[in-house]
């Protein structure tokens, strides 16, 4: 716990969506939200995105308040968000998987302003391996690969802006049970280097194995705080599903 807080939340509100949410994630830490649908998880996820507004509370990044205008606001303070829309809203299924990973990260492979095609390579080559996406070439579509697959090049995306905190929305929807682990490890791993996580999913046992805290969500508001190492699942699953 001696790990620096990288989001501090306190009193944010929307009304009709969420009520006075505080909460905070420290360096290498999985923060786990789960809840029923309509408890406000996504909303709450929208914006520490910059995608809504909230209309009191405040977030700070790493000891700064902050306030986004725009998810690019966001993305460029060090906010990543995977959505659980990942076939609209994340992925565009008829481009390269290439061409999808850099979209969020141009600037990395920018070359005296122009757009560098060994810097976009290279950049795709060490994600694809980091992550160990399986795939024929580069510049295949992204609807090639498997749903398991297009979610590591999901994730791949938000990790290439190097970003402090990575908020994952339901990662595992329309992935395979087999896929699924591959995911969590990647998650494991992202912490292990210092990544501050929210893992968002309504299947608490997904945040149970996999976050370091869990937060359980109704009708807006935070209601119960478990350590999943003293608490046991079938109790945060009674609460959940009460």
């Amino acid at each position: 716990d001696g790990q620096p807080v990288v989001l501090d939340v306190k009193g944010l509100s929307r009304p009709g969506q969420f009520e006075d949410i505080s909460l905070s994630v420290r360096r290498g830490e999985t923060l786990g939200i789960t809840g029923l649908l309509g408890a406000g998880r996504t909303e709450l996820a929208l914006t520490l995105f910059g995608m809504l507004k909230p209309a009191s509370g405040t977030i700070a990044l790493e000891g700064k308040p902050v306030r986004f205008s725009s998810n690019r606001d966001a993305i460029a303070a060090g906010v990543a968000y995977l959505s659980e829309e990942r076939l609209s809203l994340g992925l565009i299924q008829p481009q390269s998987i290439a061409d999808n990973l850099v979209i969020s990260s141009l600037d990395k492979i920018l070359s005296g302003g122009l757009l560098s095609e060994d810097r976009k390579r290279s950049l795709v080559a060490r994600w694809i391996a980091d992550l160990g996406v399986k795939i024929g070439l580069q510049q295949d579509a992204i609807s090639t690969l498997s749903g398991g697959n297009q979610q590591r090049v999901a994730i791949a995306k938000w990790l290439a802006t190097d970003p402090k905190l990575l908020i994952l929305d339901a990662p595992t929807v329309g992935v395979d049970v087999g896929a699924r682990a591959g995911i969590f490890d990647i998650v494991a791993r992202l912490a292990e280097t210092g990544l501050a996580i929210i893992l968002i999913s309504d299947e608490v046992p997904e945040v149970y194995f996999n976050a370091d805290r869990v937060l359980h969500m109704a009708q807006g508001r935070i209601v119960g705080s478990y350590d999943p190492r003293s608490a046991s699942l079938s109790e945060i699953e009674g609460a959940v599903y009460a």
